[in-house]
């Protein structure tokens, strides 16, 4: 029993930081996704983008998530233009795809210092390897970032809706459970540190080594 416990369960870490809850909400999320994203003509057309859209923005506050999206999709937008107007110049090739993705890194950095979005990179590669084509069977970039930027936003406003749902649910225990979180951290660090110092073990000579 106990050893099924363990194995089915989480670590009391992922516990404290409501890893349950994440993954009810990340399925909930994303087979709303799934049912939203195939229910629009242009969305359809690029379900991983949809659903993409909703994974990388669920976050435990509405707050951060907001911020998050935003910067994503201003990021993929600037991201798709210029790497739009570079295929549109010079066509897809290795020249395209390494000053696409270097000033989509290069406008991600502007706009958030911190990190580089996994979404703008991912859009600079989309708009060299899934162009669309129009009526008549030409190559689109208007087409391409209409679909691109179509796809993420719903992605992203579905896990907005969810965040603030589920924030409004679990809201009022978050600090409590962080501060328990980071106890049990400070815990584990202080009663490693004390080993550390005290023990003659396998610790001491690997340091001094």
């Amino acid at each position: 029993m106990e050893r099924s416990k363990r194995f089915l369960g989480l670590k009391k870490e992922a516990v404290l930081l409501d890893s349950w809850i994440y993954i009810l909400k990340a399925m909930l999320a994303i087979g709303t996704g799934y049912i939203l994203g195939n229910m629009f003509s242009v969305t359809r057309l690029d379900m991983i983008s949809v659903l993409l859209g909703v994974m990388y923005n669920l976050e435990a506050t509405n707050i951060s998530a907001v911020k998050g999206g935003i910067n994503q999709l201003l990021a993929s937008f600037l991201g798709a233009v210029t790497t739009g107007v570079l295929v549109y110049i010079l066509g897809v090739n290795v020249v395209t795809v390494m000053l696409g993705m270097g000033l989509t890194l290069f406008i991600a950095l502007k706009i958030d210092y911190t990190a580089v979005s996994p979404v703008a990179i991912f859009t600079s590669i989309y708009m060299t390897q899934y162009l669309q084509s129009d009526a008549l069977g030409n190559p689109s970039i208007l087409l391409t970032i209409r679909l691109r930027i179509f796809a993420l936003g719903l992605g992203v406003l579905i896990a907005m809706v969810f965040n603030l749902v589920f924030s409004l649910i679990y809201y009022r225990k978050i600090t409590k459970k962080r501060l328990e979180y980071v106890k049990v951290k400070l815990d584990f660090v202080m009663s490693y540190t004390y080993r550390f110092l005290t023990e003659e073990g396998d610790l001491q000579p690997q340091y001094n080594a």
